[in-house]
């Protein structure tokens, strides 16, 4: 079994945190044909103010990252362990 490990520098913009776990996980898919990849915690989302992580946090299994992930992985036909993510509860304005 082949693993590989994406190291990142997640920051408080979504956007910019998917395209680079995407990049990194596209070069390790080039590279070795991994049968897992395994992303950091908070690889979609981190820092920022608590008001900022409440406005960010994502729906799962219907969010933005979660989304980004499985679709990488269902066309990559490969493994992925996201690490975790800025997730929102319905109906609390907690984040997890």
């Amino acid at each position: 079994m082949k693993l590989a490990m994406i190291q990142m520098n997640s920051q408080p913009d979504r956007a910019h945190n998917l395209r680079q776990a995407t990049d990194l996980m596209k070069q390790a898919v080039d590279a070795s044909q991994p049968d897992i990849l395994v992303l950091p915690e908070h690889f979609d989302w981190s820092g920022g103010t608590a008001q900022q992580k409440l406005l960010a946090a994502d729906n799962l299994p219907d969010g933005e990252a979660y989304r980004a992930i499985a679709d990488f992985a269902a066309k990559h036909r490969t493994w992925v362990h996201a690490g975790s993510m800025l997730e929102r509860i319905a109906g609390d304005d907690t984040v997890c």
